[in-house]
């Protein structure tokens, strides 16, 4: 992660949800899935409407499956760590997974009881209104903005350099 990225997530009072490596089949059919449906919703609810998918990206969920669980940019400390040349070792910001920019100011967030660096909201579903953009690795940019196109969703996608890779939303150029 770079200094731009990190700035805007932390200065915005972003979260980021990953939702899977792009190495993985599984992953493209969570995000058309989340584009699909109007946004992210707990494991609890996708099995109720017949959704089977796994857990959490690295295969291993510390989150009950009645919640959603969202990186917190702003947690004490966490700045070295992901500023470090070695980010992408520490999930969740490793470059070759996707990952939703989400507002949490209208969503009832409560820290995680083990995890420092997570939160977790109970609603079981976050609407996409939520949303303000999608950080992805530059070689799924074509499926994603494909994707959106086709349900209407028109969200700023950037690569892990914070560079702006479908030019939408010039408001965040301070960042630039």
């Amino acid at each position: 992660m770079n200094e731009k990225m990190y700035y805007y997530l932390l200065e915005n009072k972003l979260l980021t949800h990953g939702i899977g490596d792009i190495n993985d089949k599984e992953t493209y059919f969570k995000f058309e899935s989340i584009i699909k449906n109007g946004g992210l919703m707990s494991l609890q609810k996708l099995k109720e409407l017949g959704i089977n998918v796994s857990g959490k990206v690295s295969g291993l969920r510390g989150t009950p499956e009645s919640k959603i669980s969202f990186f917190n940019s702003s947690t004490p400390k966490i700045k070295t760590r992901l500023l470090s040349d070695h980010y992408y070792y520490f999930l969740p910001f490793n470059s070759s997974v996707i990952f939703f920019i989400i507002d949490g100011t209208n969503i009832d967030l409560q820290q995680h009881p083990n995890i420092s660096f997570e939160v977790t909201t109970e609603s079981g579903f976050v609407s996409i209104d939520n949303f303000k953009g999608i950080i992805a690795p530059t070689e799924c940019f074509e499926y994603i903005n494909s994707i959106q196109n086709k349900y209407g969703v028109c969200l700023p996608i950037y690569d892990f350099d914070f560079n702006m890779m479908n030019g939408l939303n010039d408001s965040f150029n301070k960042y630039k």
